[in-house]
Parts: structure tokens; sequence; C-alpha cells
């Protein structure tokens, strides 16, 4: 299992519709990724690893719904990833994850 890194990690919470953008840099690897986003609306939406590489994948939030998502991935040789959230411009939040050959993740982010 990758380590390093916070699991979890929260964003700041939305308060209006916006756009959120999911970029994954990669170094070494090759690393395979996916992400799901998860609504308390009705408007989830999944991210495949050629949505996110180069990026952006996009998506529209509703400022009345809470998100979680869920990035995962696995390490077909030594390498890092990060995961780049950006909502609305302002909000930025980075999660970098490394690991050796075999190894899988997931880290959670939350936009309240």
């Amino acid at each position: 299992m990758a380590k390093k890194g916070k699991i979890f990690q929260k964003m700041a919470a939305i308060n209006a519709n916006t756009t959120l953008e999911l970029t994954v840099s990669k170094t070494g690897g090759p690393v395979v990724t996916a992400v799901e986003v998860g609504s308390t609306g009705n408007d989830d939406q999944s991210f495949s690893d050629n949505d996110l590489t180069p990026g952006p994948a996009t998506k529209q939030l509703n400022g009345n719904n809470s998100y979680a998502l869920v990035w995962s991935g696995a390490f077909v040789t030594q390498g890092s990833a990060t995961l780049h959230v950006d909502v609305g411009g302002t909000n930025v939040k980075t999660v970098p994850v490394n690991g050796q050959a075999g190894d899988t993740f997931f880290r959670s982010v939350l936009i309240p």
C-alpha cells in the first residue's frame, strides 16, 4: 500500500454554483488513477485516468450540495502522482502520493 500524506482532506465549503477542475500529474510510473465524485444531490460523476491526465476534468458543482472525492490508483512501477483539486479558481488543494511497483492507494477529499 502506498504511504505518505493524509488519506482524508477537507476543503473550504462552497456556497454557490462553481466549477471543479481535477488534474493528475505523475512522475515515474506508470500509475493508473481514477476519481469518483459523490454528492448529497443526484450529480455523482466518475473520471478515468484519460480524463485526469493531462486534464483538467471538469464538473459543475451545485452550491446546495456537499461532495466527496475518492481518488484511487495503482502503481505499475515506482513513482508518484499528485491530484490537483481546484474549486472555482480560489479553493485549491494538492494531494500527493508515492508508491512502489504493485502498491495501491486511495485518498478522499471532502468539499462541504
